[in-house]
């Protein structure tokens, strides 16, 4: 995940992020939102902390605010 996309806190907006919709693919997404950030246990990290964020946006395709994915730059 971009450094930039790390520093977003839940309820802010991502902006200039490629995203790909969870449901189909589409990557026509506008308006994406960090919706929430969960810690998860994970010994594999410095901090014994795992972060998952879970996105949404607007997809044009499926007409719907939809799970966005962030793709690799």
């Amino acid at each position: 995940m971009p450094q930039v996309l790390a520093e977003v806190e839940v309820g802010e907006m991502a902006l200039d992020a490629p995203f790909a919709c969870e449901a189909r693919g589409h990557r026509f997404i506008d308006e994406v939102r960090l919706d929430a950030k969960l810690a998860r246990e994970d010994r594999r990290f410095r901090d014994g902390v795992r972060w998952v964020r879970q996105w949404s946006g607007y997809c044009a395709c499926c007409g719907r605010r939809v799970r966005v994915t962030p793709l690799a730059i």
